[in-house]
């Protein structure tokens, strides 16, 4: 008995490996948004955001004047192209993808810093692989300051409230909240910015680990496995009920099951002999 068992666990095991196909693909969004012809990336709403200069002011934030709380500071970003293509204004720095310009107290403003550089080409987008969606923003290659080449990391967190509408006049503003922090130790010169957008949420949730449908090789393993289960227990039941059966005998057609390894042996070999033209064993062949 233990030995049929054995045989047939083998032979599952086996259709289990040639017929099952593992259904799972990892799956990760994707934040790819500065294409050739178009700033529509799957999963992220980005048009807006793509299509003109924004701009946020926060106090005692410009580089030059840290920690100021009479120094209003602007900052202006433009994704995916510089800040000159959309305003004349920013002629000065003709790659500028984000600059700061300080408003002191009396109203007048000082001199634009250069904060990061949009080469054309380059994707300054990377995805945050998190449960909601959300993406960073990268404006690299600013300005030469005491510590260092400055530059700004912009997280852009999921908020379906807070989308940016884009200003039919003027420069289009940054909804709040906007946190800010300058980081200027250990030779890091950069800004951290954290906003939120409803373009960071995904259009179309998907979870990272996609599992598609049972292949054809899954359900007929699953149907195999279902009619084996059937045919041993209604075998057992009726051999029980029927003929009283005990033991060994209550495994349906046990004569049949206990002697199929030895008669496939068998068989094998006289398709053995038959293929080298080799002489029957007529006696053990009879005594199947």
């Amino acid at each position: 008995m233990y030995y049929i068992m054995y045989n047939y666990l083998c032979s599952l095991w086996l259709l289990a490996l040639i017929l099952y196909l593992p259904g799972v693909h990892l799956d990760s969004p994707s934040a790819e948004i500065c294409s050739a012809d178009t700033y529509v990336v799957e999963n992220y709403d980005v048009v807006n955001l793509t299509s003109t200069i924004w701009k946020f002011s926060k106090f005692g934030q410009c580089f030059n004047f840290y920690d100021n709380a009479t120094v209003n500071c602007n900052f202006y970003m433009s994704i995916c192209s510089s800040l000159e293509s959309f305003d004349g204004r920013f002629a000065k720095y003709p790659r500028a993808s984000m600059v700061q310009e300080p408003v002191f107290a009396n109203g007048t403003v000082g001199e634009m810093l250069l904060i990061g550089n949009y080469k054309p080409g380059d994707d300054p987008f990377a995805p945050e692989h998190s449960g909601d969606g959300a993406f960073f923003v990268g404006f690299p290659m600013g300005e030469e300051v005491i510590c260092g080449t400055l530059h700004a990391l912009v997280h852009f967190q999921c908020d379906k409230t807070n989308p940016w509408l884009i200003s039919s006049v003027g420069d289009s503003i940054v909804p709040d909240p906007i946190q800010i922090v300058r980081v200027t130790h250990n030779r890091a010169c950069f800004y951290s910015i954290t906003v939120r957008f409803a373009g960071a949420c995904f259009l179309y949730p998907e979870p990272i680990y996609t599992v598609y449908g049972l292949s054809a090789g899954s359900i007929l393993l699953i149907l195999f496995l279902i009619g084996v289960v059937t045919y041993l227990v209604v075998g057992v039941v009726y051999n029980k009920v029927t003929h009283g059966a005990k033991g060994l005998e209550l495994f349906p057609n046990y004569e049949f099951w206990s002697m199929l390894p030895t008669n496939i042996k068998h068989g094998c070999l006289v398709i053995y002999r038959k293929l080298f033209c080799l002489p029957m064993a007529s006696a053990n062949y009879e005594s199947i």
